[in-house]
């Protein structure tokens, strides 16, 4: 029979002892990240020109904002910094001239002509007629003239018309008197009754506009204006209301003749009232 062995120990792996020449680390190495105190460089990316301006546009907003500051505390407000901002962009009044202004007027402007006086088919109407070279601006000082100002030069045929309203005559104007024969008829004032241009023949000559201004419709309604107001002036100056009268007694007198027969007619005008009304055409 055979004995039986007792059993073994388990094995246990095998200590490597560092010799005598090895020395063992008593710390751990840790790389730990350390904030910097000095300030790494920005890298500048893109053309020296972007940077210039973008300096540039700083430089102006800092200014800007210093200038607003000294305003506020001089007790300017926001809305008052604005206003005069944009108080400075805006035109000024225009500025009407007859000739003689700053537009320059070419000379070979074809003006047409027209005959003065003119009496119409109508009853009693008396036509001035005037054609004229009218300009108008924008006044500005200096420099400014040349960036925002504008002008231009207009020639205006205008017409005014003069006449006596017989849809005024009432009873009391027609006086008839037996014992003589004799009938006399009593005609209102004369008045103006119509002032505007002739279209057809108004034209702009020339237009001037500054640099930054824009093209703006007041010059030649302004234009348009001025020469319709002068030729109103230059009609009752020149005896428009006086022609009328005369006329209307001369047409007055041709009619009723005709139909009155042998009587003796005789026909009267109220006095010219200077301060008639005028009618929206010729305001």
């Amino acid at each position: 029979m055979s004995q039986s062995q007792p059993p073994r120990p388990p094995e246990t792996p095998a200590v490597i002892r560092p010799g005598a020449d090895e020395t063992r680390a008593d710390y751990i190495e840790v790389q730990v990240p350390v904030a910097s105190s000095v300030t790494p460089e920005p890298v500048q990316e893109g053309g020296g020109c972007l940077w210039g301006l973008g300096g540039a546009l700083g430089c102006s907003v800092l200014i800007f904002a210093l200038v607003a500051g000294l305003l506020l505390a001089a007790g300017q407000t926001v809305g008052g910094l604005i206003g005069n901002v944009s108080d400075f962009f805006k035109l000024p009044e225009l500025a009407i001239f007859a000739e003689g202004a700053g537009v320059r007027i070419p000379e070979d402007v074809y003006i047409p002509p027209v005959e003065r006086l003119q009496a119409l088919s109508q009853l009693t109407t008396t036509r001035f007629n005037y054609s004229h070279i009218v300009t108008s601006e924008v006044e500005m000082p200096g420099i400014l003239s040349g960036l925002y100002g504008q002008g231009l030069a207009y020639v205006a045929v205008g017409h005014i018309n003069a006449g006596i309203d017989v849809g005024q005559l009432d009873s009391e104007d027609v006086i008839y008197d037996a014992e003589r024969n004799l009938l006399t008829v009593i005609l209102p004032a004369p008045v103006l009754q119509d002032c505007f241009l002739d279209e057809s023949q108004s034209y702009v000559v020339t237009r001037s506009t500054g640099i930054f201004a824009q093209p703006s419709i007041q010059l030649e309604s302004a234009a348009r204006r001025f020469a319709i107001e002068q030729y109103r002036d230059m009609a009752l100056e020149d005896g428009i209301l006086e022609e009328a009268r005369d006329q209307s007694v001369q047409v007055m007198e041709e009619f009723l003749s005709s139909i009155v027969g042998d009587v003796v007619l005789v026909i009267e005008v109220a006095p010219i009232d200077p301060n008639a009304p005028l009618p929206d055409t010729c305001q």
